[in-house]
This record gives C-alpha cells, structure tokens and sequence, in this order.
C-alpha cells in the first residue's frame, strides 16, 4: 500500500523529531519548523468536544474546499494525487472533498505572489512561514477567525481555552486570531530537546564521568583531543564537531545566554534583557576562544561542512556535537555497525560558572499557520473542517495514528500502532510510514502524548528516554512567541537585520581571536549605536502585552 518517498519529512514531534523536519528547510523554504514543538507552560491537557456524532458529516452534499499546502516530498506520495488513505478517509468521514493545491519546492514564493496579487486564493492556505498574519489580514487577504471558531469550532475552542499559551501565540495584538496553528505537540520536550551529545564510550575508556560543568567539558573534550579515544594511534580526533558558530550555542546557555530567543531573555524582576550586551557574553567568548586555540574546536568552525560533520560523527573522529536527542541514537546505531562499542548519548547540560545552567525549550506550537482567504465560498465550512482534522477526537485519532486495522488497533479502548508501524522494514521510522499514509505534519494537528510516546519507544531506547526524564529538569521556555502590530515588526526588522549582521561577524572573530576580547566594550557600545535598546523596549512591550492577555 506504501508508495517509495525519496523525503517523508514530518514534524519533530511525530516522528524523528524535527531534526528530520528540519533537513527540508533548505529546499523548500518550509514549513517545517527547525526547532521542535514543545511543552505549554499551562501544563493543560485536551478532552475534544465530541460534536461529529458516528455517520454526522460536515456536508451532506459533498462540498469542494481549495486547500493550498506545503507537499509531503520532493518525491513519492502527493497530496495531489488523491489517493491517500488517510486523506480518503478524512473526506469519507467530514463528507468535504479537497482540492489539494500542494507545492513542495518554492511553496512561500509561489504563495507570497498570490498573497501580493490577492488573487487566485484558495478557500484555506497555509501562510508562507515567518509571514505576518496581521500584514495578511490588513490586506484584506484572510479573514478574522474570533467569531467562526466561537460558532462552528467548538473542538477548537474547548482545546484554546485549555491551554491559554497556544491561544496568546495565536492573538494578534488587536484581539483577532487570523489563523489556526500548525503542528501542537503538548508533550514534544518529554521526548527529545536539542542538545550537546558525547561519546560515553570514550569517556570511559579515558575514566572520565559524565559532564557537569563548563570545566568538565573542557576536561573532556582535551582528553579526547590528547588520549587517542578511537585508539588508531593517531591524533585525528576532533574533540567537538561544528559547521557553523550556532553548533556552540549550547555552551552559550551556560552563561545565562538565550540563543532560541534570538538572545532576548526575560530577568528576574520581568525586564527584558539582551544577552550580549550583558558581562557574562565576554565570559563566554573568553572561554570558545581558549577552546580555539587549544583546538577543542572543529577546525571548519566558520565554513558551512554539515556533510562532513556528520563523517566525522559516524565515522569515528569526534566526541562531541549537538543536535537533536533522537539523533544520537540514530548514530549511535549506525555507528555500532562499524563500531561496536559506539555509544553517543545527550547530556544535562553544562553548568556555567555562575550557576547558569538550562537548555532553552520552544513553546507547543511550530511556526505554521492556516488561514481563511477572503475568497472562500464557505467560511462556516471551512473553519469546521479544520476544527475536525486538527481538534476533533475523531481528526486527532485519524491524523495520529492513521486507519484502524491497517495502521493501529483498538486494545482496551486505546489505539495501538499495529507491526506496519512498529516494525516496518522499508520504514523504520514510524513517522514516515504514516506520512506515506497521508499524515506528513503539514496540517493543523494536536499530537497525542500517548501516539508519541509510542513512537519515541520505537525510536529510542529505555536509557534514552530516561535520559531525556532526568534533564528536563533543566528545561526553560524560550521568549514568548508574541504576534507584533506591524509597525513593530518593521521597527523590528530594521534594526535587527543589521544587528544579527554585525553580531554573527564579531562573535566569529572574537571566538578565533581576529578580533581581541579587550575590544568587547566597543563592540557593546557599537550595538547600542546600532539601536539594540530600541529593540529591547519593543520586545519589553511585547512581553507586557503577552502577560496582559487571558
């Protein structure tokens, strides 16, 4: 029944989390959020109001909604091919037939054009990722939801006034909500976080114990560089693997910095600070340099090589990397092949010398929104569709688990995914054989913890899971996703852009010591010339406002 997907990629939290979802970025300009759905600080859980009796459809008479959406691959199944079982089954039950408009490569400019031409809409539209739903609606291209979610998406409300959160991520500073959310993952982080991995197998072979603090990791890592841990009687080994100054990011949390919230922080006294104009920055650049030049370092720090780190990672030339949980097991595995011995395994992470220690965690909700065209023949229709598949007990049970006897089985009233998900020999992955079925994460959809935990346990072992259990204590929700009023997004936008520019230019040339750490001082005063404080007091609003919202 499955058709061969060159790429199945799928939201993190479905399926191999979205360090799989994030390999799809580069080609599409997707969706596909690279940071992964994660827990709503409200902690509430959903009962979905059972509104859709058995045989109750949405249309009686069959009605056709336009649906324009990012596609599931470059190649294999399509939504446009009509013949998903999934997809099929959610006509057969809502009684609505869709007409897949799906794209997958240049989907945000091929929409960003007919959203500039306010032409040619579609009834429902996935927004190109990062736009303006405010921009959007001022346009007059999508309409206010408020009033068709109060009326005919009970599912929906019951689920937004549950978890408050996900709703605030959703208002617009006018009151409006213009969109439904993407992919909702409650308990996303309770089954894998980003963060700095090691090779536990070295570290016992040079008697190390597992890292705890900034020094720790030092330690480690100049026993891996000195102690020939993959024993070829060579020293190639690269203590710590990185394309990019993002790969250090990790490190960076140790000195109370944010980098998930582009280096906005809220302080104790709920003022917002900005992380690089703070003393402890210099700490931490002071520390990546000393690492440079003992070359702790990948080597090719600066040069975009994601290939070749991954060589290094599989190949036996590194003993340190960062990148999603669920990665390293896939490695660890891979490895074991060539490796025997082969454990990579995520790790707390590193205290920093003033007690800082977290790794930041997104909010439940991933980038995506779907909106309403002001051309849509049926509104009403169209909001009670996408309360169905997103909110709904029967859209969730469909979208998270697929069709029943195929993909899972009712055991003791509870959905189990049946030996074509769990041990599935063309898809070991249980995220890309229900994507093959229709369930790709490109629709608005609530994952169930249960369906994740099922599949993180197909994924990972017992030790990992448990891993994961013990450092999410150490979990800390990034900056609030607050919608802006237009003109704060371009106030925004103007000075950012230029900001993050001179920002990525210096920390690289503090890092490998280009530029020397006594010019830290200037390069504070240059942001501040630059116009950051600006930038804080329009973040500092935006908190206010959120905190304000009920």
């Amino acid at each position: 029944m499955l058709k061969k997907a060159a790429s199945v990629l799928l939201p993190l939290s479905i399926s191999l989390a979205l360090a799989l979802a994030g390999c799809s970025g580069s080609k599409t300009g997707s969706s596909a959020s690279s940071s992964p759905p994660a827990s709503t600080s409200s902690g509430n859980t959903h009962e979905p109001a059972k509104t859709n009796a058995a045989g109750t459809k949405l249309s009686a008479s069959g009605e056709t909604l336009s649906f324009a959406v990012i596609d599931i691959g470059a190649s294999g199944p399509s939504y446009n091919d009509d013949n998903l079982p999934i997809i099929k089954e959610l006509e057969k039950q809502t009684g609505v037939k869709i007409k897949f408009e799906a794209v997958y490569t240049d989907y945000s400019t091929i929409m960003r054009t007919r959203i500039a031409a306010a032409s040619n809409l579609p009834d429902i539209m996935q927004l190109p990722q990062g736009d303006d739903p405010v921009k959007i609606a001022k346009g007059g291209v999508i309409i206010p939801l408020n009033e068709l979610i109060d009326k005919y998406a009970p599912n929906t409300k019951k689920f937004l006034d549950a978890n408050p959160d996900v709703k605030k991520t959703l208002t617009a500073p006018d009151g409006s909500i213009y969109a439904f959310p993407g992919v909702v993952s409650p308990a996303g982080n309770d089954f894998n976080v980003n963060g700095i991995g090691y090779r536990q197998d070295w570290a016992e072979k040079l008697n190390l114990k597992a890292p705890v603090t900034i020094d720790d990791w030092h330690n480690m890592l100049l026993a891996f560089r000195d102690g020939d841990p993959n024993g070829n009687g060579k020293p190639d080994e690269i203590p710590y693997a990185a394309s990019g100054i993002g790969a250090l990011d990790k490190f960076a949390q140790a000195y109370g910095m944010t980098p998930v919230s582009s280096y906005f922080a809220i302080n104790k006294q709920g003022k917002v600070e900005y992380a690089w104009t703070n003393p402890k920055a210099k700490d931490y650049l002071t520390e990546m340099n000393k690492w440079w030049n003992e070359k702790l370092i990948d080597p090719g720090l600066l040069t975009p090589h994601a290939d070749k780190v991954t060589a290094y990672v599989v190949g036996d030339l590194t003993g340190g990397y960062s990148i999603w949980a669920q990665r390293f097991d896939q490695y660890t595995k891979e490895m074991q092949k060539n490796f025997p011995k082969a454990q990579w395994v995520i790790a707390a992470p590193p205290q920093g010398p003033q007690g800082d220690r977290f790794y930041e965690v997104n909010a439940a909700t991933d980038g995506n929104r779907y909106a309403i065209s002001k051309n849509a023949k049926n509104p009403e229709l169209a909001v009670k569709w996408l309360d169905y598949l997103f909110a709904s007990e029967q859209g969730q049970l469909l979208f998270n688990y697929g069709i029943e006897g195929v993909t899972y089985t009712m055991v003791n009233g509870k959905p189990q995914y049946t030996e074509e998900v769990t041990n599935n020999p063309k898809y070991p992955n249980p995220g890309s054989v229900l994507g093959n079925y229709g369930a790709a994460g490109r629709f608005p959809q609530i994952i169930s913890p249960d369906a994740l935990s099922q599949q993180s346990k197909i994924l990972m072992p017992e030790a990992s899971l448990k891993r994961l259990q013990d450092i999410k204590a150490y979990y800390r929700p990034a900056f609030p996703s607050v919608m802006s009023t237009s003109e704060e997004a371009s106030a925004y936008a103007q000075r950012m852009a230029d900001i993050d520019t001179y920002r990525q230019e210096m920390v690289a040339k503090f890092i490998t010591g280009a530029e020397p750490l006594a010019n830290f001082d200037k390069f504070v005063q240059t942001l501040k010339t630059m116009g950051i404080e600006d930038v804080v007091k329009i973040k500092q609003t935006q908190y206010d406002r959120w905190t304000s919202m009920k």
